[in-house]
């Protein structure tokens, strides 16, 4: 993830639906502060980017792969509340932000 991140540009992640900084994602904000040990992630990046097409992965499925790296960070940022609806007292609710987060993740694919 923090490869991914770090030593991806602005424009990888937007095409990717992803955030821009490891802090942007509760699952892994606090594990890895952007300091200048974490620095060889970039490199380290773009070993994996120059791995993926000798491994065999197509442009699509390298698409793929970082788009669902993406959506499974982001489904870190997504709160699931209990409601009571149409009778049903536990029903799951995801609301305000966490709701566009949820739509971010379905629109993924």
């Amino acid at each position: 993830f923090y490869q991914m991140i770090r030593g991806s540009t602005p424009e990888m992640r937007e095409s990717w639906g992803m955030m821009h900084s490891t802090t942007d994602y509760k699952w892994i904000s606090g594990s890895a502060p952007d300091t200048e040990d974490n620095y060889k992630d970039k490199e380290e990046f773009a070993d994996v980017l120059d791995a993926l097409p000798k491994v065999g992965l197509s442009d699509a499925e390298q698409l793929f792969l970082h788009k669902l790296v993406g959506a499974v960070l982001l489904t870190g940022n997504i709160d699931i509340g209990e409601i009571e609806k149409d009778g049903i007292s536990d029903a799951a609710s995801i609301e305000g932000v966490h709701a566009e987060t949820f739509k971010k993740v379905c629109g993924s694919w």
